[in-house]
């Protein structure tokens, strides 16, 4: 993908709990859409998990950007 031009990537890394995952992509399209960088955007979705909760910390930490941040 970003051979063919995307400027950056969100990408898992290892396998995710999908309740956990939805809120931190939800939060991460939030803080896209106040302008944030991919980098930033992710970092500040990741602030909004629980990291005492396993399936959290997981999600938080499995996702990486790529690219462009």
């Amino acid at each position: 993908l970003l051979r063919l031009g995307t400027t950056g990537i969100v990408a898992s890394v290892l396998p995710v709990p999908d309740e956990a995952t939805r809120r931190l992509m939800e939060a991460l399209h939030r803080e896209l859409a106040t302008g944030a960088g991919l980098a930033d955007a992710l970092d500040a979705a990741r602030a909004t998990l629980d990291p005492a909760r396993d399936a959290d910390l997981v999600a938080s930490w499995a996702f990486q950007v790529l690219g462009a941040g």
